[in-house]
């Protein structure tokens, strides 16, 4: 069983909700992965590196992804969501964006 954070960054840089957002999917038992989705995505990645509980930190860095648009990171979501029992964001207004589109894309 795993689960499945969406990393929140801005600037190259992790926003605290991601922190929370990993602590809250630690409570489920289950190892961690973070996916951060975006464009120059490497310092948000080494940060992602040192979260507590994270067992693996996936990147999806395109100029695809640059403006993290909702309908494009909900593909991505879609795509990985096979390997994973609990999917995660955070209640922010990204968050609340992209994943009633995960919800709908899996039927």
């Amino acid at each position: 069983m795993k689960s499945l954070v969406i990393a929140e960054h801005e600037y190259g840089h992790l926003k605290p909700e991601t922190a929370k957002t990993v602590h809250a999917a630690a409570k489920v038992g289950a190892d961690i992965d973070l996916l951060l989705i975006g464009e120059g995505l490497e310092n948000a990645a080494q940060e992602a590196s040192t979260i507590s509980g994270v067992s693996r930190v996936l990147v999806a860095d395109s100029a695809e992804y640059a403006h993290q648009l909702a309908e494009n990171c909900a593909d991505l979501v879609v795509k990985l969501s096979a390997d994973y029992s609990h999917i995660f964001a955070s209640a922010t207004t990204t968050g609340k964006n992209m994943m009633p589109r995960c919800c709908c894309a899996t039927g």
